[in-house]
């Protein structure tokens, strides 16, 4: 009895099928974990942004009004000069959807940072009583301290709070 030998050498369709459709669910899991990386990613380098925004706003609000004297005060703005300087510069802000604002007595204004959900002033005198508002004569003349508390809407709708004390000359 003679015996045929399977002389054929390579793949079944079956076997390259199955093969292709393990493949295809490995790469669908791995491209799966790639993208929920990258989102990750994102979304981090976008808070970060919005908290550096935060952070650098507070600071020049802080900065400025330690070296100047305040001449006006709402819960959501101050206007103030700078020594030397006889123009008036406000920091303010109108309200949810709105950026909040560096501007002075010419009418032009710079933004320091939006996605802003609240912005508060809140003035104390030298004791460290809280003046009411907005700001008379009398008080702008004792505001020695300003509380700033600014809040932010994060990339996932999050809010993050900056909040800074800055104490001013007195007039």
């Amino acid at each position: 009895m003679i015996m045929k030998r399977n002389r054929e050498k390579g793949f079944t369709l079956i076997e390259i099928i199955v093969s292709l459709v393990l493949l295809g669910i490995v790469a669908l899991i791995a491209g799966m974990g790639f993208v929920t990386v990258i989102r990750g990613y994102v979304f981090a380098k976008m808070n970060a942004e919005m908290v550096a925004k935060g952070q650098t706003a507070i600071t020049r609000m802080v900065k400025e009004l330690g070296d100047c004297s305040i001449t006006a005060g709402t819960g959501t703005s101050v206007t103030f000069t700078r020594p030397n300087d006889a123009t008036a510069y406000t920091f303010s802000w109108a309200g949810a959807g709105n950026p909040l604002l560096l501007g002075d007595s010419t009418g032009s204004a710079d933004t320091l940072t939006d996605r802003v959900n609240n912005f508060t002033l809140n003035y104390y005198n030298n004791s460290g009583t809280e003046l009411s508002l907005p700001l008379s004569a009398a008080d702008v003349a004792i505001t020695s301290q300003v509380q700033i508390t600014l809040r932010l809407i994060s990339y996932d709708n999050m809010m993050q709070t900056f909040t800074n004390r800055v104490y001013t000359k007195v007039q």
